[in-house]
């Protein structure tokens, strides 16, 4: 059996949009009733999947016997005319 699961959900929802910002010092959780439907991605093995972070996200759980390597890192622009930043 290899792995299913670990789908990619990527809402319209900003986080600057809800309250999760007050919710420093407390559970980290959106209701998901407030979200809507979210754009559903599959990865497939190889894939580079990049998104805005800023997004609502969430990835499903995988089950299996194989394991599953995600790395996340944030990419950042100063301006139109500097190189990307690249950092963890």
């Amino acid at each position: 059996m290899g792995t299913q699961g670990g789908d990619l959900e990527i809402f319209e929802t900003d986080y600057a949009e809800t309250t999760y910002r007050d919710l420093v010092n407390g559970p980290r959780v959106v209701s998901r009733k407030s979200l809507g439907e979210p754009v559903r991605i599959t990865p497939m093995t190889g894939e580079f999947i990049l998104f805005s972070s800023h997004r609502i996200h969430a990835v499903g759980a995988s089950v299996g016997n194989v394991a599953r390597i995600t790395i996340s890192f944030f990419v950042g622009l100063r301006d139109d005319r500097s190189p990307a930043l690249v950092w963890a």
